[in-house]
This record gives structure tokens, C-alpha cells and sequence, in this order.
């Protein structure tokens, strides 16, 4: 194997990976995906999907967009490019390979699998007349329907901190960015081994080996059966800075190859569940509860003179993917790499603002990384965020007490303003929607709901999402103009 990966010997030992299928095509068949920058956005737009399912459109994605199998008799979904899927099937003797480099430095990356739908035996058009009041407002299951978005992580995400190249030998701290690697994506041991034999055979190093698995024992696997469910491969990347010369050129060129490997037996062992990590490490947030309390007094107190305060609620906003699986709910692309909080929803006047804060997670330990995204409720669309870098020190513009430099507050709201730790929701018009005849959910109509979502990536000693009992739950006032109020009361 070579001593170092360069995009020249990578090139040549990928090839040399793809000839070993090529002389025992009786055994296995091989065709080839494509690894595509999705745009949820777009394909909202364009009605191709009917959520944008709480992505940020500031952070960039890549899916895995497959063929079908040979031989496949029934659809796949979500077609992207002519004949290839982001929603696709998968059978137990196929194996999803991926092989390319880990992008160049960002705040975070991972590689995920998402069961994204799923066939429902319990189509009864009975429950229609048999309401349901849901428990804590979490959604209730839609039994009117024959097959199910449930958009759920299998297992953990292969994250830049537990990836294998390299880099980072055998899970060792080191530097997983621009690094090479070789993702197995399979339910079945025999041949994620076969297909790492061959791999070091054409001079991959061992270092570089990572498995994705799907488990049987959840998973519905086939590809000639409708009730069979369809799956997603995700590379999700959160960037440090949009500018970065890097980023931008591994964006439109990431150098990613991806195979359908299709073996000829429908023989082998299927994996164990994966094993979870537990959340957590007992280490908590709350000696800073007093210094929030004091912030959000602070901040009342400097915006009294014109603007009435109202507290908006923070709860978990999605349940770990196993618990919706077992529920049939959409879960929006959960994955274990982070925390979900959100707000409840809510129409924000246009002379009204929002000031969200509470304590810098990245700051204390708690992650690596985290945001602030602001929601269109309606298509579940991010439509801007703010990142602990940028909110480092924020709260220094209403407390100078001892620890507010582990604090942020920041503001949102819909009209433009000009000082700092304030962001613009960007909106359109009524008119607008109606000229496009279809959605424009890059921005948010202001007389439609929005709420906010916050995340929390990567416990360093776990290289998880912590725990959100660990954690001061991120908090929002919403600023209302005196006179408003005022007027208000008088129309009642």
C-alpha cells in the first residue's frame, strides 16, 4: 500500500478496486451512482419532495443517488438524474461502496444511512372519525396512508470524529479532514468482508475501512417487493467559512465515487444491531442556570422602554430515530451526532424581533459545534443560521458579569437593521408565491408560522450529541411593540 494517499495513486487504486469486480463478473455486478449535491430546497420547490425536513440551507448535502438493482421490479423514489435515486432499495446480498476524500477542514462532517419509507399494514380509514388529542403536541401517526416517511437514522453517523483514515489510524485522535476513505454500506458480514479484501488488495490502507450497516433485524431489505423499504446515504457538512477556497472547489468537485456492488447469492450472515454510544458523561451546564436567568433580566430590561417580553417554550424537538421507526413517524432526518431543540411556532409581527440566548455550548465542552436556525413552519425550510463562532462574546452587549463570556444572545427578526448580532430573516410576498406558482422556501412568508431549532454536535469525549438533561436548554424571547399591544387591547 502506499506510504501517502495523493489524488493521482487514489485515482489509480480506485481503478485497480473496480478491474477486481470486472474479472469475476459471474460472481459480482457493479454499477455505477453518483454522489450528488442536493439541493432539498430545489426539489421542494420544484415538488419533487413536500419538506425541506429541517435542513439549514447554509450547509451543504451530498446524497448517494443509485441505479436499481439488476434485475429490480418495483420503483424506487425520488428520482434525481434519469434512472438514478436518492430514495432507493437495497437488497441483502448488495452492498452500497462509497470511495473518495473526507472534505477539507469544516466545523463537522458525517456519512449517514436513513431508512426514509416504509410500508404501513395498518391503512384504516376508521381512525379519520376517531380523534386524538397527541401527548405534548408530538405528532400523531397517519394511518390513512400505505406508506410511511419516516426518515430515520440506522445506527450512527460515521462523523469526523470517528471516521477511519489515515489520519486518524484506527479511531486515534489526528486529522480526519481531506483524508481518503472506503465506506461498506451493507446488512450482510460476508460481503462487507469480501469487499474489504479487495480493497486492501488494490492498495487501500486498512486505515481507511469503514462499515455503514444496515440491520436486518430492522430494516425490510429487498428489491422486487413494494412492501420493501427505501433507503437514503447522506454526507452532511457543516462548513467553518462559506469562502474557504477548499470548501468551495470540494463542493463542486468532491472527487466521490459510488458503487452498487450486487453479489450472485443471496447467502451470508447479517450484522448485529449496531451498538449506540451512550449520551452523557454526568457533567452539566447548570452552574451557569443564575448568570441565564440574569442575562434574559438584562435583556428585558434593556428593550422596556418600547418592546413587551414574551418567553417562548424550548423542548426536544425530535426523538432519537429508534423511537420513531417503532412509531412510523417522520423524523426528519434525525441523527445521533446532536441534540434537537426547538420552539413551538408562531407568527412573528414584522416590526417585532427575536432575541434567543442562553449558554455557548461549545464554549463549556459540551460540542464542538452548534446553531441557531430559523424555520418557515410549513415546509420545515432553515432558511438562515448563526453558529457558536459567531456568537462567541455576544452577550457582552447586555451583561458584563464574570461568566458571560460563556453566554450568547442574539436577534432575529424580518427587517432589515444594520448592528451587529442580528440577522435578517429573508421573506417574499403573497404575490410572489402566486407569480412562481410554486414555493420559494429560500425565504419565509411573514404571515406564516416560524419557529427556531438548535443543535448541539459532538460531545468530544463521546463523539455524540450530548444529553439534553446535561445541557441549559437554548432559550427566546419574542419582543412585541408597546403600542401594538396597546392597540390590541383595544380592539378586544
Amino acid at each position: 500500500m502506499p506510504a501517502h494517499y495523493n489524488d493521482e495513486n487514489l485515482s489509480e487504486i480506485t481503478n485497480k478496486f473496480l478491474k477486481i469486480f470486472t474479472v469475476q463478473p459471474h460472481n459480482y455486478l457493479v454499477d455505477q451512482g453518483d454522489f450528488y449535491k442536493v439541493d432539498l430546497f430545489k426539489l421542494c420547490n420544484e415538488g419533487l419532495v413536500n419538506s425541506c425536513f429541517g435542513n439549514n440551507s447554509d450547509n451543504p448535502y451530498f446524497a448517494c443517488v443509485m441505479p436499481p438493482a439488476p434485475c429490480q421490479t418495483v420503483p424506487n423514489l425520488i428520482e434525481i438524474e434519469n434512472g438514478k435515486y436518492m430514495a432507493f432499495r437495497l437488497g441483502f446480498n448488495e452492498a452500497i461502496v462509497i470511495i473518495g476524500k473526507t472534505p477539507p477542514e469544516v466545523n463537522y462532517f458525517s456519512y449517514c444511512a436513513f431508512l426514509t419509507s416504509r410500508f404501513s399494514e395498518r391503512k384504516n380509514n376508521a381512525t379519520k372519525d376517531f380523534p386524538i388529542t397527541p401527548l405534548r403536541n408530538k405528532p400523531i401517526k397517519d394511518q390513512t396512508i400505505t406508506r410511511e416517511v419516516v426518515f430515520s437514522c440506522l445506527g450512527e453517523p460515521l462523523n469526523n470524529l470517528k471516521i477511519n483514515t489515515p489520519g486518524t489510524p484506527n479511531g486515534t485522535p489526528g486529522c480526519p479532514f481531506d483524508q481518503p476513505f472506503l465506506i461498506v454500506c451493507t446488512a450482510n458480514q460476508n460481503l462487507q468482508q469480501e469487499i474489504y479484501k479487495f480493497a486492501l488488495h488494490a492498495g487501500f490502507s486498512s486505515d481507511s475501512l469503514n462499515t455503514i450497516i444496515i440491520p436486518q433485524a430492522i430494516a425490510n431489505l429487498g428489491v422486487n417487493d413494494r412492501n420493501t423499504d427505501t433507503f437514503t446515504i447522506i454526507n452532511r457538512i457543516s462548513s467553518r467559512d462559506e469562502y474557504d477556497a477548499k470548501l468551495y472547489k470540494y463542493l463542486h468537485n468532491p472527487g466521490v465515487n459510488v458503487l452498487r456492488v450486487t453479489a450472485n447469492t443471496t447467502k451470508g450472515t447479517a450484522f448485529p444491531i449496531p451498538f449506540l454510544t451512550p449520551r452523557g458523561t454526568g457533567r452539566t451546564e447548570f452552574r451557569y442556570s443564575k448568570p441565564v436567568d440574569d442575562l434574559r433580566t438584562k435583556i428585558i430590561e434593556y428593550y422596556n422602554s418600547d418592546y413587551e417580553a414574551v418567553d417562548i417554550t424550548t423542548d426536544i424537538w425530535l426523538d432519537e430515530s429508534y423511537i420513531a421507526l417503532q412509531q412510523g413517524l417522520n423524523n426528519l432526518g434525525e441523527a445521533r451526532d446532536t441534540v434537537y431543540l426547538g420552539t413551538g411556532s408562531f407568527k412573528l409581527p414584522q416590526d417585532a424581533f427575536v432575541v434567543v440566548y442562553g449558554v455557548n455550548h461549545a464554549k463549556t465542552g459540551k460540542c464542538t459545534y452548534s446553531n441557531i436556525v430559523a424555520y418557515g413552519n410549513k415546509y420545515d425550510n432553515g432558511v438562515v443560521s448563526v453558529s457558536n463562532q459567531e456568537l462567541e462574546n455576544s452577550a457582552f452587549h447586555f451583561s458584563k458579569e464574570p461568566d458571560t463570556g460563556y453566554l450568547y444572545a442574539w436577534r432575529f427578526g424580518f427587517y432589515e437593521d444594520p448592528s451587529y448580532n442580528y440577522t435578517q430573516i429573508p421573506t417574499y410576498n403573497t404575490d410572489e408565491l402566486i407569480l412562481k406558482n410554486q414555493p420559494n422556501t429560500r425565504k419565509i412568508n411573514p404571515d406564516e408560522d416560524i419557529y427556531f431549532g438548535f443543535r448541539a454536535y459532538l460531545e468530544p469525549s463521546t463523539k455524540v450529541g450530548p444529553a439534553c438533561n446535561e445541557l441549559i436548554l437554548d432559550r427566546v424571547l419574542v419582543f412585541l411593540k408597546k403600542k401594538l399591544i396597546h392597540d390590541k387591547q383595544l380592539n378586544e
